[in-house]
């Protein structure tokens, strides 16, 4: 697994200019995927062994000259699934202080309210099967923007300006498509359905999407009909206005959905992969967004998919670009894929330490969030059909002929040769650990934690060719 680990770092090694800069890099993902509690430099490289210095590790992500948008480009061109939905999404770091770039009070759902935080908008692509961070932007506020002491303590570039979060979500989505995947729908909250720009250049890309939207979002119910006003002569210039005539005046989607008789909602039952089965009364109608209709700038009519799940009284509305055709429950499971988002949060929190960093400049907060995407984005190729190397020579497989004891508790179940890649009844051998500071004689690769069920199991894994931190023993 350690060969496979650096056999995927190669592509990233021309973006260096230093050849200390890939130890670093390697330093650095290896310790995000060990098994330390805190995701700070000291705290992983404690963890490592024979790790680099400190100081280098510190100065390449704070300091050194590198690109992490080549990086990320590299990222999303070796992905091995070129197909699926992008889900966007935001997510915020709690802080205590006001040195971390980008720190202001704002709304996160972290927290489920206002709080000091840093706030990230996020790309993940969703294949049905996994889920691929491909991209992160920092929501810079218009308070830090703004202020030139703290742009300048914090090595803001000029080129960084304030943007809105969906404009961050946006050159996301311009850039996953500009990898060459594609992408079978664009999803997100509230925060995105609610921007009618974003909207628009979905639009005009061609791209299907469903957002959630506020209940104070106002529609047509269906096609309105506008009338274009009459030309206006004199010298006076302004904005002539369209005009309804028959068409009914736009209302909010919590009226329409208000209005719709009984006969017009549906119990539908969706489940996602290992999650519980969920079941919610279910409206859906063609609509039309009203923003701007005065000025004849109407954008095509679109599924208006209402929602009341079951046990609560709260409605949700969402609206989804897809043919007029589509049936009710196609409508509910696309627009129910971000489940997908949040679990990538968790184990990018919980297991990568992706809020753990300070990210006092503005150097540091993106390099790391590339680091822990691409560790993210790596674990499922590691725990794939081989997540180890073994060699037969240090334990039982179809080519040796030696017996298989039962199973201890608490032992590492199974593994593959990488020889005759059979399977490698792994119960019948556990590793020998070392004391800290003690190192057998072919240590050449950091500490690396497979992925064992139980920590507990080891803290090293042999591989051949002296890439080992421990010895292997048959019982």
């Amino acid at each position: 697994m350690l060969r496979r680990l650096m056999r995927w770092l190669e592509p990233f090694t021309p973006c260096f200019g230093h050849p200390a800069q890939p130890v670093s890099l390697r330093a650095y993902i290896n310790g995000l995927l060990g098994d330390s509690p805190r995701k700070s430099i000291q705290a992983m490289l404690a963890r490592v062994t024979a790790p680099p210095d400190y100081q280098a590790v510190n100065h390449f992500i704070t300091r050194a000259p590198w690109s992490a948008e080549k990086m990320w480009q590299i990222v999303r061109a070796q992905l091995p699934e070129r197909q699926g939905a992008l889900i966007l999404d935001d997510t915020g770091f709690p802080k205590k202080g006001d040195k971390s770039v980008g720190v202001a009070r704002q709304y996160t759902g972290t927290l489920g309210k206002i709080g000091n935080c840093q706030v990230a908008v996020t790309a993940a692509l969703w294949t049905g099967r996994l889920a691929w961070l491909v991209g992160a932007l920092l929501y810079l506020p218009e308070e830090w923007a703004n202020d030139p002491a703290r742009r300048n303590e914090a090595h803001i570039p000029r080129t960084v300006t304030f943007r809105r979060k969906w404009e961050l979500a946006l050159q996301l989505v311009r850039q996953v498509r500009a990898s060459g995947i594609e992408l079978t729908g664009i999803l997100g909250d509230s925060g995105y359905g609610d921007a009618t720009a974003l909207r628009r250049a979905l639009h005009q890309m061609r791209l299907s999407y469903g957002f959630g939207v506020s209940a104070t979002v106002t529609v047509f119910h269906g096609t309105p009909q506008l009338q274009a006003p009459r030309k206006v002569r004199g010298p006076r210039l302004r904005r002539p206005r369209y005009t309804l005539g028959e068409t009914p005046p736009p209302v909010t989607v919590r009226d329409l959905a208000a209005s719709l008789p009984a006969t017009a909602w549906r119990s539908v039952t969706w489940q996602h992969a290992d999650n519980p089965r969920r079941t919610a009364q279910c409206a859906a109608v063609r609509v039309t967004p009203a923003n701007d209709w005065q000025h004849g700038h109407v954008l095509p009519d679109v599924w208006l998919l209402c929602e009341r799940p079951d046990g609560t009284t709260d409605e949700k509305y969402y609206l989804i670009n897809l043919p007029a055709n589509t049936r009710l429950p196609r409508l509910v499971t696309f627009m129910h894929q971000r489940w997908a988002i949040e679990q990538q949060y968790q184990q990018l929190k919980t297991e990568l330490g992706f809020d753990h960093y300070e990210g006092r400049t503005w150097s540091v907060r993106w390099p790391t969030a590339f680091f822990n995407a691409s560790a993210c984005d790596e674990r499922p190729r590691l725990s794939a059909s081989k997540p180890f190397g073994l060699s037969c020579k240090t334990s039982l497989c179809a080519c040796s002929s030696r017996p298989v004891p039962s199973t201890p508790s608490g032992w590492v179940s199974s593994a593959t040769c990488c020889r005759c890649d059979s399977e490698l009844p792994f119960h019948a051998a556990r590793l020998r650990t070392y004391p800290r500071g003690v190192r057998p004689r072919s240590v050449h690769a950091r500490n690396f934690v497979p992925l064992f069920r139980s920590r507990a199991v080891a803290h090293r894994l042999a591989v051949p060719g002296g890439l080992s931190s421990c010895q292997l023993s048959t019982c």
